[in-house]
């Protein structure tokens, strides 16, 4: 979703899907950031860092599912 991209080919649009493994440190910090901020608007899911509070809290319940 965040990472489609708009190419021609002969005169035809076609719609390229990305990858995560050739991203740089900016690219996927960037992509990350649109990620955690459609999970918060579209779901209403905050998606926490390794830095937050209760961080290992929430990859303990969502471990093993």
């Amino acid at each position: 979703m965040f990472l489609r991209r708009t190419a021609y080919f002969k005169g035809k649009e076609k719609v390229i899907a990305g990858s995560t493994s050739k991203l740089n440190t900016l690219q996927m910090t960037d992509f990350l950031n649109k990620v955690k901020a459609d999970a918060a608007s579209e779901f209403g899911i905050y998606l926490p860092l390794p830095e937050d509070r209760y961080y290992q809290e929430f990859v303990n319940e969502y471990k093993n599912r």
